[in-house]
């Protein structure tokens, strides 16, 4: 008996029976509709034809759409499980302006502005000078002033920095002294010298002071702004911490910035403030008197908008809270515009050192004034010289068009808020101040001020806060596993149909060549006969066929 013919005959005999099988059972149904029906068989392939075209077309609509909603939404922002405490995030910077800009005492912005429009100017009074100085004043002390009296691009400076160096010199001398804005500073009920945590900072506004800022140079790319002058008299650096990883894993008084506490039985800032509501400059001082409050993050610097006002004679309780919003790091691979943030190395910009959105809007701006006026406000971040503003004042003669700033926030962010609650505070305080007799003169009388207090408390609303979470919604799992549903549901299709087609065309046809050439080998093979002493050996003969048939 021939073993192998034997079993590869058994094999093909089961293999058309299969098939002969269904046929005869297909053949059957059709026949039976066929006959019920009356109509020939091009019909039913018309039919079927459109059926599967139909089918095939709303599967590939369908998937299509899902395509689209893979690319255009796969992020979902929603509420993270952990609250963040307040520790964990800095505590915010906060920038108090005095809307007194000038100290009568020593310039008083309008009995010049006064003598200037009634002409009645000393013959000893150097014009050039006086002019400079009531110029310079005029920029804190309202835009629409210097309209009447002057052309600053007539003056004879070289550059930019040196014409708003001059400026700045003068805007910062008469403006109101750390001293003469804060009467009293506690940190979480610590006494604290208010000039040692309060600096000078240049802002829209004139002259402000900055509390928990970082130093300039962590703030400002020392490589691409002018030297000149500083926008901020910050110096101390950040330590313990990072716009990226945040704080780190301990608990020290020297980190910096400032952080937030749990402890609400104090206020973490208080401070009182000094207005002199008597001997004010009328016309320098605006609608309103008092101080603005501006809160915002230690990495930005601080903008004209939004802010909190309190005067004196009030008392204010500042409750802060803050929104914190983290990003997956799965959504890295993603691009920042279907993300709708940045990573802090995925955008830079020229004047910061580090991406932030406030900062890239003032960036913007900033870019924006230049390229339509020629000219920058004096706390915009600048390089160039008068020459090369005027330069590109002519090549932006004519071009209306901009780019958007594409300003989009960070992907892990901080954002503060606060509830200013206002209540009336009594309390005055007398200092005595040395009054020039003119204008930075060095002749000076002694003069007693009476000061209203302004107090103001600052805390944060409760220990801890939600957050938000950046993550993703719709992944390539889901995409696969939509589309799977898709094809399963209208064309019958699955990751076996692949296998299948795989199969029929690449490994069936090899396993048919090899089988072939297997059979060309045995032609001609004795005929072994099986009887007890050789039932092992047609065992493994066997055994052999199967495994190179399949």
């Amino acid at each position: 008996m021939n073993i192998t013919n034997f079993s590869r005959g058994k094999l093909s005999y089961s293999h058309a029976s299969l098939v002969a099988g269904i046929q005869e059972s297909c053949g059957r149904v059709l026949s039976i509709v066929r006959s019920s029906s009356g109509l020939p068989r091009i019909c039913f392939r018309v039919f079927w034809l459109i059926t599967f075209l139909l089918s095939l077309g709303l599967c590939c609509s369908l998937i299509y759409n899902v395509w689209i909603k893979w690319q255009e939404s796969p992020v979902i922002v929603s509420f993270s499980e952990k609250m963040i405490p307040v520790w964990q995030v800095p505590f915010p910077s906060f920038t108090i302006c005095p809307r007194t800009k000038t100290q009568t005492f020593v310039y008083n912005f309008t009995d010049n502005y006064n003598k200037f429009l009634n002409g009645s100017l000393e013959k000893s009074y150097n014009t050039s000078r006086f002019l400079e100085q009531l110029d310079n004043v005029a920029l804190v002390c309202g835009s629409g002033l210097r309209d009447r009296f002057t052309d600053r691009d007539s003056c004879d400076h070289t550059s930019v920095a040196d014409l708003i160096q001059v400026g700045l010199e003068i805007i910062i001398r008469v403006a109101p002294k750390v001293d003469d804005v804060f009467n009293k500073c506690l940190w979480r009920g610590e006494k604290e010298k208010c000039s040692d945590i309060f600096k000078i900072v240049v802002t829209f506004h004139g002259i402000c002071y900055n509390f928990n800022g970082l130093a300039s140079s962590d703030i400002f790319d020392d490589n691409s702004i002018q030297k000149e002058y500083q926008y901020m008299y910050t110096t101390r650096p950040a330590q313990g911490w990072s716009p990226d990883e945040g704080y780190e894993l301990r608990m020290d008084d020297d980190m910096y910035p400032r952080r937030g506490h749990q402890n609400s039985a104090l206020p973490d800032l208080e401070i009182e403030l000094l207005e002199n509501a008597q001997k004010q400059d009328k016309l320098c001082i605006g609608e309103k008197r008092g101080f603005k409050i501006i809160l915002h993050h230690p990495m930005d610097s601080p903008r004209a908008k939004p802010f909190y006002h309190i005067q004196g004679g009030q008392e204010g309780a500042l409750s802060m809270s803050f929104h914190m919003i983290s990003t997956s790091e799965k959504l890295r691979s993603y691009a920042p515009h279907v993300r709708q943030c940045y990573f802090p190395a995925e955008r830079k910009l020229r004047y910061f050192k580090e991406y932030t959105q406030k900062n890239c809007e003032r960036e913007c701006r900033a870019n924006y004034t230049f390229a339509r006026c020629g000219c920058v406000w004096f706390n915009m971040a600048q390089e160039l010289t008068i020459h090369e503003m005027k330069l590109a004042l002519q090549a932006a003669a004519g071009n209306e068009t901009k780019e958007g700033c594409d300003c989009l926030p960070t992907c892990n962010s901080v954002k503060y808020e606060a509830e200013l609650l206002k209540s009336p505070y009594s309390k005055t305080i007398v200092r005595q101040f040395n009054e020039s007799s003119s204008d930075f003169s060095e002749d000076v009388t002694q003069t007693q001020l009476e000061y209203e207090i302004a107090k103001l408390e600052v805390n944060f609303k409760d220990s801890q806060f939600s957050s938000l979470s950046r993550s993703e919604l719709f992944g390539l799992t889901d995409f696969m596993a939509n589309c799977g549903g898709l094809l399963g549901l209208f064309l019958g299709f699955s990751f076996l149909s692949i296998i299948e087609i795989l199969y029929y065309f690449t490994l069936r046809d090899f396993g048919i060549g090899r089988n072939s050439l297997h059979h060309e080998e045995h032609k001609g093979r004795p005929v072994l006969t099986v009887t007890p002493d050789n039932v092992a050996r047609v065992r493994k003969m066997i055994r052999d066929d199967k495994r190179r048939m399949f």
